[in-house]
């Protein structure tokens, strides 16, 4: 597949889909990507119609482009609700703080810097 600049339509024939990007050059007006699609494994599922009738309106928004966009996202956001559910019972387990919340704001931003975040 040829490059693709960020902000260019994908190439003729190929649609808009969620995919791993590698950067393959940087210009100083725009880096190039090359597209990575993510493999998996293929699964059947049995999805209610309900649930169903859901799928089909997020794919028709234009948000998703299939069915497995949509069900690896809701994997994704559940993944995450995991771990932020995790952090908040370890939290609630770990008592009071004898920090200031000054001191527990200044912490949590050096945190987020040292991880790139902020």
């Amino acid at each position: 597949m040829p490059p693709v600049h960020i902000g260019e339509a994908p190439p003729e024939g190929m649609t808009r889909v969620r995919a791993w990007c590698k950067i393959t050059s940087l210009s100083h007006h725009s880096p190039t990507l090359e597209y990575m699609p993510m493999a998996g494994k293929r699964a059947s599922l049995s999805i209610s119609k309900p649930n169903d009738s859901w799928i089909q309106a997020q794919i028709a928004s234009g948000e998703f482009a299939s069915r497995s966009e949509v069900i690896n996202d809701l994997i994704r956001r559940a993944r995450e609700i995991e771990v932020i559910r995790a952090r908040l019972i370890a939290a609630e387990q770990g008592g009071l703080s004898a920090r200031t919340p000054e001191q527990i704001l200044a912490a949590s931003k050096e945190e987020l810097r040292s991880n790139g975040e902020l």
